[in-house]
């Protein structure tokens, strides 16, 4: 039983999902992150209940019985002394992307992801810090589908500068950039940089979702001379 409604209003009783798969386990998860916040409201009390489960908790499927393994590996991980919670947010966005976590991945997830500012990188730039960090070599295959997968996932923004060079944000809100021919550098461009922006024609049938702009900047070398 819980004893008021701060814990309830801070962890929802929900089903947790994992790409897709519906997990079980989710009292076990909710129960727990209340014992560890708030450990004086809630307390145990001996009783039956018949509880109703939702049509797509069918565990005679393959997704029901990978929804009972992997609530199961949740429940442990989270609650595990050996990780911090950032470790198993790690985690879970690697298997929301469907990725096995590794020891490289997991340190992309660390870069990427233990920041308060944004981060613009190509892979190239990426796989050269993680080898850098781990002190051994990362394969560049690995630093891509691992990206890629984030992308697709939404956890990151690609932007392509041409047909040859893209590189990706970790501030998937929609924004603008300014480009550096001179240094390769992206850098976030302030909205009130630019006025509103207004499409006369747009594709019939289509709505515009967003508006975004690069723009490319190079030194001046008339006024250099």
């Amino acid at each position: 039983m819980v004893i008021g409604k701060r814990p309830l209003l801070e962890f929802s009783n929900m089903t947790p999902s994992c790409g897709g798969i519906t997990l079980r386990r989710g009292d076990t998860l909710w129960t727990k992150q209340i014992l560890e916040f708030h450990p004086s409201t809630i307390t145990n009390i001996p009783v039956s209940l018949v509880q109703n489960r939702l049509k797509s908790f069918d565990f005679g499927t393959l997704d029901g019985i990978r929804g009972d393994i992997l609530g199961s590996i949740l429940s442990r991980l989270l609650f595990s002394k050996k990780q911090s919670g950032v470790e198993v947010l790690h985690l879970s966005q690697l298997r929301e992307a469907r990725l096995r976590p590794t020891k490289q991945r997991v340190k992309i997830c660390e870069i990427l992801f233990n920041r308060e500012t944004t981060f613009h990188f190509t892979v190239n730039e990426l796989a050269k810090k993680i080898s850098e960090d781990l002190n051994e070599k990362i394969s560049l295959a690995t630093v891509y589908n691992t990206v890629h997968a984030f992308q697709k996932k939404g956890y990151l923004k690609e932007i392509a500068i041409n047909s040859d060079r893209s590189y990706f944000d970790t501030n998937t809100s929609a924004h603008h950039h300014f480009y550096d021919e001179d240094t390769h550098e992206l850098i976030d461009c302030d909205q009130s940089n630019i006025d509103p922006i207004n499409i006369k024609n747009n594709i019939t049938g289509k709505k515009i979702n967003s508006v975004e702009v690069l723009i490319k900047v190079a030194s001046d070398n008339q006024n250099q001379n």
